[in-house]
């Protein structure tokens, strides 16, 4: 069960990186300014993507469900957390 939990922490934090990079071409494409701020400052990116919905909302939604997988993984972990089986995984 261990590396199911892992397995999903990883394909989600990927889907994760693939919206957030997915964001942040598209406020390259909108402004220098806005995809400098998307890259340094985190919060920017969504600022972006709600301001500039019909542009952003692929990115989006592909963020929200890689963010989602992983929190689905954090949380079948935090029952794992004292189990020795997570133990043999790393």
């Amino acid at each position: 069960m261990g590396y199911v939990i892992v397995g999903l922490l990883f394909l989600g934090l990927i889907v994760g990186m693939i919206g957030w990079v997915m964001m942040l071409v598209e406020a390259f494409k909108r402004n220098i300014w806005w995809g400098l701020g998307s890259f340094f400052i985190p919060l920017i990116t969504l600022i972006f993507a709600f301001i500039n919905w019909t542009e952003a909302w692929k990115g989006f939604m592909v963020w929200f469900a890689g963010s989602a997988v992983a929190m689905v993984a954090v949380i079948m972990a935090s029952g794992y957390a004292s189990s020795p089986v997570i133990y043999q995984i790393f």
